[in-house]
């Protein structure tokens, strides 16, 4: 056989070329359709875990130091707080100790308001007397007089007829609130004689209901209902606890309020007849909790008989129905007797105001009987001088003698309180650099004076000056930890902690930087003065929390989202297909570092996400080298491949 094919080729070799190319060509055709990718979308699948992450921001800067000193006060006192720690950490301006100032703030106190008080006579004298004020006091000084005159005149006859009108008026309003409130005790004995007439029937069916043996004629229904969900004891105790708990209640508090409500009838005291309504309010409660409860185990057994396909007996339906009524009639007793108490209440506030107005309007007709109070008089007849000076002074105004020396005495007073308000900052000593608390020779109670040091402070510690933009700043703290590391001393890391801030930032070239300068929590002897340093600062840390590679978050405008795949497949390390195409799902995101983003809502520990998209192009793959040569045709046979590509979402 290989012999005739091998005798064909050398007798037909054009033939035989032709034929060798369409085998090569039929060949890639078939290989490709095998291979092809077109159209197909593939996906890297990742999980939330739940873990700790931390956010940071870096900078590069230099390595500094500052200068030491022994603090002086300028002040001389005794000690009330030392406000820092031998060894602790401190800012220029920090508040070392505090100096007893409670003189020296009641001075700038009073200098204050002495020099308000000056403030305000000079504004006093140089204003001029408006028209307006002018006018007011004339007025002020006019309705003065007048009221001296009424009340020196005799009654009027106008007045008195309807002050006693007024009277007459105030009593008819009394004895209408009285007559009242008469009603609202009777309404109320009457609501109190319903609710005792219902609520012992009620209790006593009650009791039929759940500890006669009336179902199955060997155990008390109490007790049937509850053996009716032997594979339920939990649930069934639960309803049953709270009637019997309900009942127990009522059944206890109803004789006790039947004997107090027989005590009475329509004519005791008011006081006894409103002691049984509360009695009455709180024991038809019970009652209502009862029945309530009563309703709910019942109905409880029931539906639980009736998921189990057990039959139902008709008895049930008749105690369900015989407590709905029970339920409606002693509703209706609670609402009426609840209104009823209300009332009583609301009638009682409106007798004793009516009997206040009455007294009121009899000593206004008192008062106008008897004329004017000589006490009354008399202040009457001061006001009049006092608005008649007032008037006067205000028309003089004040000469410029006075001016000159109200202005004297205002600029006297802010220089007080100008030297007052020095002196009291001396009280407290600050920190005039940033440092290290060597040294505390004073404590709590000692004295000072201003020519001895209170504290040492020594700076031997580096600090790392970093400047940051005005984003980054604005995430940073005092107090706030960091890494810092040196590109002289390649493996060392040493930590530190953020100890001031700039206020004020510097612009350059048009950006605005803010130094933050980082105190060593520890010394190496290889970090010198002015060497380079890039500090890490930790802005937040949490642990416990979800997490998701930051390739998987994706955002619209505001709002973030991932894709979630239909049925997970597991963490995949390599892309694959999905059945469907995945769904978004909206989330709600903490803080982020380079690798992962914190999901505070939307997702749940172990849910799967898509942490990349891959898809193919429409080219086909083709083997990289032919396996074939063709006589007279230069190359391998085949074509080239195609590429994937990674689409970023």
């Amino acid at each position: 056989m290989y012999q005739k094919v091998k005798t064909f080729i050398r007798t037909h070799v054009i033939r035989s070329i032709l034929i060798g190319l369409v085998i090569v060509f039929a060949g890639n055709w078939a290989y490709g359709k095998m291979t092809s990718t077109a159209g197909v979308t593939k996906y890297t699948i990742g999980h939330v875990e739940r873990g700790t992450i931390s956010s940071s921001i870096s900078g590069s800067g230099q390595v500094s130091v500052s200068q030491n000193l022994g603090v002086k006060p300028k002040a001389t006192g005794d000690v009330t707080s030392v406000l820092v720690k031998k060894g602790q950490s401190v800012t220029a301006g920090t508040p070392l100790l505090q100096i007893d100032a409670r003189d020296a703030a009641k001075t700038v106190r009073d200098a204050q308001l002495s020099l308000q008080s000056a403030v305000l006579s000079l504004e006093k004298l140089q204003k001029p007397a408006e028209t307006l004020s002018l006018l007011q006091a004339q007025n002020s000084y006019a309705q003065a007089r007048r009221d001296l005159t009424t009340l020196k005149a005799p009654p009027d006859a106008l007045a008195l007829l309807q002050a006693a009108n007024a009277v007459t008026q105030a009593e008819q309003s009394k004895v209408t609130a009285d007559s009242d409130l008469s009603k609202a005790y009777d309404d109320a004995y009457t609501s109190a004689s319903n609710v005792f007439a219902d609520s012992p029937d009620i209790m006593s069916s009650l009791n039929s209901m759940f500890f006669d043996k009336t179902i199955d004629g060997y155990s008390e229904n109490f007790w049937w209902y509850a053996n009716q969900l032997t594979n339920d004891n939990d649930g069934v105790k639960k309803y049953q606890t709270a009637f019997n708990t309900s009942y127990d209640a009522a059944k206890k508090d109803l004789p006790i309020a039947q004997d107090l409500f027989k005590s009475i009838n329509r004519n005791s005291p008011q006081a006894d007849i409103e002691n049984v309504v509360q009695k009455a309010k709180s024991m038809v409660s019970e009652v209502s909790d009862s029945v309530k409860n009563a309703k709910s185990y019942v109905t409880y057994v029931e539906a639980n008989m009736k998921d189990n396909d057990r039959i139902v007996p008709a008895i049930i339906t008749t105690n369900k129905n015989s407590l709905d009524t029970y339920a409606s009639s002693i509703d209706g007793d609670l609402s009426s007797i609840s209104t009823q108490s209300s009332s009583l209440s609301s009638k009682k506030s409106a007798v004793e105001s009516a009997q206040r107005s009455l007294l009121e309007k009899q000593q206004s007709l008192e008062d106008l009987k008897n004329g004017a109070d000589k006490d009354a008089l008399k202040k009457s007849e001061e006001t009049v001088a006092e608005r008649k000076a007032a008037l006067e002074k205000l028309t003089q105004g004040a000469d410029a003698l006075d001016i000159k020396s109200a202005q004297l005495t205002v600029q006297e007073r802010r220089n007080s309180l100008s030297d007052a308000q020095e002196k009291l900052s001396d009280f407290s000593v600050k920190a005039p650099f940033d440092g290290v608390v060597a040294d505390i020779p004073v404590q709590k109670g000692d004295s000072v004076s201003n020519g001895t040091a209170v504290v040492t402070l020594i700076t031997t510690q580096m600090v790392a000056e970093i400047p940051l933009n005005e984003v980054d700043v604005a995430q940073i703290a005092v107090g706030q930890k960091a890494t810092l590391s040196f590109d002289a001393v390649q493996d060392l890391s040493i930590s530190g902690e953020v100890v001031e801030l700039d206020n004020i930032g510097t612009v350059s070239q048009g950006v605005v930087s803010y130094k933050a300068k980082i105190a060593f929590d520890s010394q190496d002897a290889r970090i010198k003065p002015s060497m380079s340093v890039v500090a890490t600062v930790i802005t937040a840390t949490k642990t416990d929390v979800l997490l998701v590679p930051n390739s998987a978050i994706k955002s619209q405008g505001s709002n973030y989202y991932v894709e979630v795949p239909a049925t997970d497949t597991g963490t995949q390390s390599s892309p694959v297909e999905l059945a469907a195409a995945p769904t978004r799902k909206s989330i709600e995101i903490g803080i982020q570092n380079d690798e992962s983003t914190e999901i505070i809502s939307g997702l749940n520990e172990n849910d799967a996400v898509v942490t990349s998209t891959i898809a193919a192009t429409t080219t086909t793959a083709a083997p990289a080298s032919g396996g074939l040569k063709i006589p007279g045709l230069g190359g391998n046979g085949g074509g080239g491949g195609g590429a994937a590509r990674a689409l970023g979402r």
